[in-house]
């Protein structure tokens, strides 16, 4: 276990030779050379056989530290040197060798390149001057590199447990370079203590903030040194939870965040810490079996168990994959964060073996009594399965798994998250409140255009609407993002009460219009669109008065901070959601209940009595809905406790869901509404001359004869404007924020296929995981249009059939 000496320190970035640390306190450079014996080309001694030492060393940073008997504590470094020499200086035999022949040479040993050229590699070792610590012997001892100054933690034989930062200051008078500790130290329980007979292992959490005692028996202790001067005992937990085995060995994944343990049955976990609360308080929580508190150190991932106990653990420098031998002379290599199984093999001895990853992550070197085995490793995507791209994924610092998309940060210590999902959600977001807001505009336009409107506006009007689709989509998100998005975020309460105030005014327009005379009404026919247009006018100008009047008496004054979570009911909320529902709930029941009734009681009234007593009844159906609504989302708020801030709304976010819902709308308006419009055209005339005949008007005409006639046209103008909006790139790019969320908050931003592949592609290393990820995002927005376009058509086929039969 970490502290305690074994054979086998590293190997070197060529996988040419591996260094080994004795019990005799030398470090010895070995030769790898196949088919060849294993020979020692150069020895170090870091300390005198007779000093019993403790010891710990990062491969990466080629640093380490020694623990002495007499409390003290010793830096080094050791690398493996490579620098390419002359051929003159090379034995004889080597120069006419094949590539990569090895050989000693000049305490060290030289190799022959592939392209002809000679590396000479050899072992450089320094080591500072011994450093008091404490009184009592140094029996496990762990470090960690942050930055210059390295930190480490030391456990000395009497209990104490150290936690020191080093900093070396130099004499400018005298160039003597000292040692100085800063930290602090905080004792053991003594009874605890006294009672284990193993010595535990130490280990220092790459952040610095947890330093671990783990041990055999599964014990471990979590102390919290954020501060240094004062590290604190925060919890104590077991390990393998009563259960039959003891803790063989454990290592830190890249990163030293999750802690690897294998023991005697087989068996590998990860563990690390978790924040399990927001508000500082303690809470009590039962995690496998033991009470944590805020912060708790979890076993996150279980690893396929293997045929016998481990003997060994090896991380990799560069990924999440880490090697681990058995006692039976087995060894899998398995990857940390897919807790996939990446390969596995068995050495020809049943013996244990210690095992290296070198540097580079393309060999794995297993050393046991007999022999020295070298094993090629090909995984370059091993983190990638169907669990990480589809599925929820623990990885670290999460309270739970999730679904996370967050590529790179620029160190090998990231641990990539690829899950797809939170895209997918994004297309689908985006491609959802862009058709709420685009389809409730074109159908209708095109159905008022086609049946309405005098044929001179006609054309003029599809002409301009047709003319939108010409706008770039790029000036349209550059509009959205630095002068829609700002605008919106100061008028809120104005914007959402123009969605609702402007059709409210176009109603009353159109039960205005009744009280005009047949005469009247032929007359001003062709004027019927600048007549609505004045009423749409007429309702941006309610909306200006409604907006803020209702933000006073609904959301304490500030809608903003109502979205926050401030004061104020959540049944203000669902009103405006459910205002539409409950707006065609009234009208349902108005027509099918109300309307019927009332024609057969007033049969014999005159034309201006009807105009009157539906504009009557559309006032009343219009507080109805109010009321239902407001009634709907008190029921939804306040008995059953479903507030809706935190789910379908939240935090304004300047750019987000709503913004590119109304210009992803605008933009797809012109492709639905041309061909909806198209599509009522071609509808035969005869039907319509047929409809007239028989004495229905103008609207029955156009609802109950042209529309059915023109379903499979209108069907295909929004699965067209679908997958105008499912890809749709530069919009989203710009004005949605690009944060891969998975939200239904409408005032919150997303990230979309499309625009991942546009903002990550041209940065991603080319081959790499995270290139591959980005072709199969490009793939799965490929399927997702393919899908929808291809239901689309089999729907739109057979209402074609059903209208071919009118």
């Amino acid at each position: 276990m970490n502290g305690v000496p074994c054979l086998l320190l590293g190997a070197s970035e060529y996988g040419t030779c591996l260094w080994s640390l004795g019990d005799d306190g030398v470090v010895r450079l070995y030769a790898l050379r196949q088919n060849s014996p294993v020979v020692a080309v150069q020895s170090i001694p870091l300390w005198s056989e007779k000093e019993s030492l403790c010891w710990a060393f990062d491969q990466r940073a080629g640093r380490g530290i020694l623990g002495a008997a007499d409390g003290s504590v010793r830096l080094f470094t050791l690398n493996v040197t490579a620098s390419a020499i002359d051929e003159a200086e090379v034995p004889e035999e080597l120069r006419g060798a094949a590539s990569g022949t090895v050989m000693p040479f000049r305490e060290g040993l030289v190799q022959k390149t592939g392209d002809g050229q000679f590396r000479w590699e050899r072992l450089v070792c320094e080591i500072s001057s011994p450093t008091k610590v404490g009184e009592s012997p140094i029996v496990a001892i762990d470090l960690t590199l942050r930055g210059d100054d390295p930190t480490f933690a030391a456990l000395a034989a009497d209990g104490t447990l150290f936690v020191e930062s080093v900093r070396k200051q130099l004499n400018l008078l005298t160039g003597e370079e000292s040692v100085r500790l800063t930290g602090g130290s905080i004792a053991l329980d003594e009874s605890a203590w006294a009672n284990r007979a193993s010595v535990p292992s130490v280990f220092l959490t790459g952040a610095v903030d947890n330093a671990l005692l783990v041990w055999p028996d599964g014990r471990l202790l979590r102390f919290d040194v954020r501060n240094l001067a004062a590290p604190r005992l925060a919890e104590e937990l077991n390990l393998l939870s009563g259960e039959n085995a003891v803790i063989t060995t454990a290592r830190f994944l890249i990163g030293k965040t999750t802690l690897l343990v294998g023991d005697s049955l087989g068996r590998v976990s990860g563990w690390f810490t978790v924040n399990l609360g927001s508000d500082g308080q303690r809470e009590d929580n039962e995690v496998d079996g033991n009470e944590v508190g805020r912060v708790s150190l979890l076993r996150a991932h279980n690893y396929p168990v293997g045929p016998a106990a481990v003997a060994d653990i090896s991380v990799s420098q560069r990924s999440r994959m880490f090697a681990v031998s058995y006692a039976d002379g087995s060894v899998q290599l398995l990857h940390g964060t897919a807790e996939q199984l990446v390969a596995a093999t068995r050495l020809r001895t049943e013996t244990p073996a210690l095992i290296r990853l070198t540097p580079k992550e393309d060999l794995l070197i297993t050393v046991q009594p007999e022999e020295v085995g070298l094993w090629r490793i090909d995984a370059p995507h091993a983190g990638i399965t169907l669990q990480t791209v589809f599925g929820r994924v623990w990885y670290e610092g999460m309270q739970r798994p999730e679904y996370i998309w967050q590529s790179s940060s620029g160190t090998d210590e990231f641990e990539p998250k690829y899950s797809l999902v939170p895209l997918i959600f994004g297309t689908l977001k985006a491609t959802l409140f862009a058709m709420l807001f685009s389809i409730p505009l074109a159908l209708p336009a095109a159905v008022y255009s086609s049946e309405f409107v005098h044929p001179v506006w006609r054309s003029r009007v599809k002409s301009a609407i047709e003319l939108m689709a010409g706008l770039p989509s790029v000036v349209l998100g550059f509009v959205a993002a630095l002068v829609l998005a700002p605008w919106i975020e100061t008028r809120l309460s104005f914007v959402l009460a123009v969605l609702f105030c402007v059709p409210f005014a176009l109603l009353v327009g159109g039960h205005l219009w009744l009280f005009l005379s047949p005469q009247w009404v032929t007359r001003l026919e062709r004027f019927r669109l600048a007549f609505a247009t004045l009423f749409a006018l007429l309702g941006v100008g309610l909306a200006y008065r409604v907006g803020p009047t209702a933000e006073s008496l609904f959301f304490q004054g500030s809608f903003r901070h109502w979205l926050d979570g401030g004061k104020g009911s959540g049944a203000a909320g669902w009103m405006i959601i459910l205002l539409p529902a409950a707006a065609l709930i009234v009208a349902w029941t108005f027509s099918r209940r109300l309307m019927p009734r009332l024609r057969a009681l007033w049969l014999v009234r005159s034309a201006s009595f009807w105009a009157v007593a539906q504009l009557f009844v559309f006032v009343v159906g219009s507080a109805a809905t109010l009321a239902l609504a407001w009634g709907l989302g008190w029921i939804v708020s306040d008995i059953l406790g479903w507030d809706p801030r935190g789910s379908l709304m939240g935090t304004y976010i300047q750019r987000n869901a709503f913004v590119v819902g109304l210009v992803m709308g605008f933009a797809i308006i012109p492709i639905i509404f041309t061909i909806a419009e198209d599509a009522l055209s071609a509808v035969p005339g005869h039907l319509r001359a047929a409809s007239l005949g028989c004495g229905a008007t103008s609207w029955q005409t156009a609802v109950r004869v042209v529309i059915p006639a023109a379903t499979s046209g209108f069907f295909s103008a929004i699965m067209v404007g679908l997958g105008r909006a499912a890809g749709e790139t530069m919009i989203v790019l710009m004005a949605a924020g690009n944060t891969p969320i998975l939200e239904w908050n409408i005032f919150n931003g997303f990230r979309t296929l499309s625009a991942n592949i546009a903002v990550e592609l041209p940065e991603a290393v080319q081959y790499s995981t995270h290139y591959r990820m980005l072709f199969l995002a490009a793939l799965c927005l490929f399927i997702l249009t393919f899908v929808v376009n291809t239901a689309a058509e089999t729907v739109r086929l057979r209402f074609r059939k059903r209208a071919a039969q009118l």
